[in-house]
């Protein structure tokens, strides 16, 4: 019979001798964990990182939304003869420039609720 294990690491503790017999299922070594347990806590704090970055591209979209309604509002005053058509476009830039980096930290929450799990899992076994 072969017997493996799914993780690959330092053994903590043996729990047969040479010879013993053993029945499916059981627990035959532990391994030590601590190597683990600080790879879940790095992806904690990871994924606490990519929810603030998520926090700030929010509040980047906001301001873009902002400065752009602000400067088509002072055209539709004006009559079109203020802001200039670049500043327009500009804002309008700002404004897609502040939604894709949004969509990518939303990715990167992603990213980082998987990579925690999988630690989680890797731990549990």
């Amino acid at each position: 019979m072969t017997i493996g294990s799914e993780l690959s690491g330092t053994v903590r503790r043996v729990h047969v001798d040479v010879n013993d017999r053993v029945n499916k299922g059981q627990v035959l070594v532990e391994l030590d964990t601590a190597k683990l347990t600080a790879q879940v806590q790095r992806s904690r704090a990871s994924l606490a990182a990519a929810h603030a970055r998520l926090a700030q591209t929010a509040a980047t979209v906001k301001e873009a939304q902002s400065n752009l309604a602000r400067l088509q509002e002072v055209a539709r005053l004006s009559g079109g003869k203020v802001p200039s058509a670049a500043e327009l476009d500009n804002g309008a830039a700002a404004l897609a420039r502040a939604k894709a980096d949004e969509t990518s930290a939303k990715a990167n929450v992603d990213d980082a609720k998987a990579a925690l799990s999988n630690d989680e899992t890797n731990l549990s076994k």
